[in-house]
């Protein structure tokens, strides 16, 4: 009786070429990031971050836009 062996480059060019190739498509970001000033932040964050940047320096304040969400950053340098 005869069985058929696959051959095994077929598998291992899956792995290496097909497989990686998929998943660079779904990693598509759109992510935007504005400045804004320290009126338009959130004053529920500010006063949670309000002892973190008593010394801090070069402090600015982000609004971000995902695809589904808005969100709130606080960049600075200690």
């Amino acid at each position: 009786m005869y069985s058929y062996r696959p051959n095994p480059s077929i598998y291992l060019f899956l792995v290496t070429v097909v497989l990686p190739c998929m998943s660079v498509v779904a990693q598509t970001k759109n992510e935007k990031e504005y400045i804004i000033s320290k009126e338009n932040f959130p004053e529920v964050a500010l006063l949670q971050l309000e002892n973190k940047l008593s010394s801090a320096k070069r402090i600015r304040y982000f609004k971000e836009f995902d695809n589904t969400q808005i969100g709130y950053e606080v960049k600075f340098k200690l």
